[in-house]
């Protein structure tokens, strides 16, 4: 009778082990994620009244992973950080050559919410056709909710995109000033006449 109990404890010992072990193991192997949220808004400072945007939607927001530098070159800027090109995600990461592991697209008021993103750095692009894009890269997603808009420019907390200036023909002497914020597309050969003040 004895034996018999000493067997039955040990069966339930294992199984309890067992038990325990399949438990810590999916809790602990589960990827933590979190979400990425954010408002965005265009800016019509063009003049054209004709490109005002109806309103915010259709704005892509992309999450790409970072960009896999070369060792050598990033050991050589550690090691001598006034010589040389500085690399880093901002010189290196082009969304153009990159596919993004996660989109979403913003709803009128400018919006969006992108879900089930695992915890890690990765390189955030808002663009639109017409409107250029934006980088923040190596931008942190942490366990929970992640709002873009904390590393937003402007005073409102806003993203704010831009219409696209378009160059192309000659340009006659004179003074051009193209913001920042713009982004600049070059359609076909520029020229500007060599005493013009050309600022970018």
């Amino acid at each position: 009778m004895k034996r018999i109990s000493l067997l039955y404890s040990l069966q339930l010992v294992i199984l309890m082990l067992i038990t325990l072990s399949n438990w810590s193991c999916s809790s602990s192997t589960e990827p933590k994620s979190g979400s990425l949220t954010g408002n965005i808004v265009l800016i019509n400072d063009s003049g054209n009244q004709e490109l005002e945007p109806a309103d915010f939607a259709g704005i892509t927001v992309a999450i790409y992973p970072l960009v896999v530098m070369d060792t050598t070159l990033v050991r050589l800027n550690t090691r001598y950080p006034t010589i040389g090109i500085q690399i880093n995600q901002k010189t290196e990461f082009d969304h153009r050559e990159n596919n993004s592991i996660l989109s979403t697209q913003t709803s009128g008021d400018g919006s969006f919410n992108i879900s089930s993103i695992p915890e890690g750095a990765y390189n955030i692009v808002v663009y639109k056709e017409g409107w250029g894009f934006k980088y923040f890269c190596n931008f942190g997603i942490q366990k929970g909710s992640n709002s873009i808009n904390s590393v937003a420019e402007n005073q409102n907390g806003e993203v704010q995109l831009y219409r696209d200036v378009v160059l192309s023909d000659y340009y006659p002497s004179g003074s051009y000033n193209f913001s920042s914020k713009h982004n600049v597309v070059i359609q076909d050969d520029v020229f500007f006449l060599e005493d013009s003040d050309v600022t970018f």
